[in-house]
């Protein structure tokens, strides 16, 4: 924080006075004929596109519908990047063709197949975007520390959002060792040297596969459950290599910038 310099706003003043320097003849001119104003002089009006800049301050107007209907969890703001940092997960056709079939058995529900697929971290914050590199740098030094460690997906489950905007089915994940916690202990760490929101106490880390406008857990039925459970069971089966993934790496995404940082191979 030490290292950031703030820059006035003079650079306008020193010019001015450049130009008073370089020709003092044409100021005692102006001096002498505003002496004597004339009453009935009118102000030239300014060209309209000089006006048009600075008629009105630039807003960022968000549309729903433009990102399938989802709302924001916080406002826009110029300056701020949403920033979030996760384990990333490669899906395979297997998972893709599950999601596919879920999807199709929580109908009339629109629930959606997530663009990517990943494990938080975190939450999703906000950051200025000169802190952004000071964070990476400190993520990078600190998970480069951590061990690669296998996990095991569970169960499907379903979560909804703090703000009751969105509601995701999701596969939850079981750690083989507590590794998972010092992932997050770790990332934390970094937060707090930018006083941003930490993670939750008791997380449920999970892998989210679809999503929906709104909270509508309570419209799934239990035979609906069943119906997914019995879908997830059955890809296991045929394809139980499904059920597990190494956590190699962790990824940070700030804005539209994905930082990758690798953990030691174990």
């Amino acid at each position: 924080m030490s290292l950031l310099v703030e820059y006035s706003d003079s650079e306008s003043d020193v010019d001015s006075e450049s130009e008073q320097a370089a020709c003092p003849k044409k100021m005692k001119f102006a001096e002498k004929t505003d002496k004597h104003p004339d009453p009935k002089r009118q102000q030239l009006p300014l060209p309209d596109s000089i006006v048009k800049l600075y008629d009105k301050e630039e807003k960022h107007e968000d549309d729903s519908s433009k990102h399938g209907g989802r709302i924001r969890t916080f406002s826009h703001e110029k300056g701020n990047w949403a920033t979030l940092v996760f384990i990333p997960y490669e899906a395979d056709n297997h998972l893709t063709d599950m999601v596919e079939e879920l999807l199709l058995c929580l109908r009339p529900l629109e629930f959606n197949m997530m663009e990517e697929f990943h494990m938080s971290l975190s939450r999703t914050v906000t950051i200025r975007h000169h802190w952004i590199q000071s964070l990476i740098d400190s993520l990078q030094s600190k998970i480069s520390t951590l061990s690669s460690f296998p996990c095991e997906m569970s169960k499907l489950k379903f979560y909804v959002n703090d703000e009751k905007t969105r509601s995701f089915l999701a596969l939850e994940v079981a750690s083989i060792s507590k590794t998972l916690s010092k992932y997050v202990q770790v990332v934390d760490t970094c937060f707090k040297e930018f006083k941003l929101q930490t993670y939750y106490k008791n997380p449920s880390f999970h892998i989210s596969l679809a999503w929906c406008v709104g909270d509508v857990i309570s419209k799934i039925s239990k035979e609906k459950t069943e119906e997914l459970e019995k879908i997830w069971n059955t890809t296991c089966e045929e394809s139980p290599e499904l059920k597990y993934f190494y956590a190699r790496k962790v990824n940070c995404k700030t804005g539209n910038r994905v930082f990758s940082f690798d953990v030691t191979d174990t």
